[in-house]
């Protein structure tokens, strides 16, 4: 991992937190976050998934905001992508952590059955690929305007 994308990380975590803080739209980061901190990657190997300790300053950071406001229900994707179990000790996040963000989940109104692969490791399937990686827009990003005529 190189430390442009764990500044870039931590940047973003900064941002997306002062913009909550000020109850401004946040979800553009969040989603990023989510890419940035993903376990399973798409186009690549292990060398490109960043540090555990980085999502676990995600958590910290995170943590004592609402998860189920609309502006926030990024962050349930974000932490499904950043702490899913990958099976390598090396990606995992520590069990206590995963326990904490599966938790925090779970009182967010996220189904057990979607926190299960937080829990525990369950291989990425096909429609786990559609959701973790789909070519869809982060929220409140628009491309173009109908501008009439």
């Amino acid at each position: 991992m190189s430390v442009f994308v764990a500044e870039l990380v931590s940047r973003f975590i900064d941002i997306a937190v002062s913009l909550v803080r000020a109850k401004r739209h946040c979800a553009p980061y969040l989603a990023a976050l989510g890419l940035l901190l993903n376990r399973a990657p798409l186009y690549g190997g292990p060398e490109t998934v960043v540090s555990p300790d980085l999502v676990e300053h995600a958590y910290s950071a995170f943590q004592g905001f609402d998860w189920t406001e609309p502006e926030l229900l990024e962050l349930q994707t974000l932490f499904l992508r950043a702490a899913r179990v990958v099976g390598d000790r090396s990606l995992d996040l520590p069990i206590p952590l995963r326990g904490l963000i599966a938790g925090k989940m779970e009182k967010s109104g996220v189904p057990p059955l979607r926190t299960a692969k937080i829990r525990e490791f369950i291989p990425v399937g096909r429609s786990d690929r559609a959701s973790l990686y789909d070519d869809s827009l982060p929220p409140g990003l628009v491309l173009g305007s109908d501008a009439g005529g």
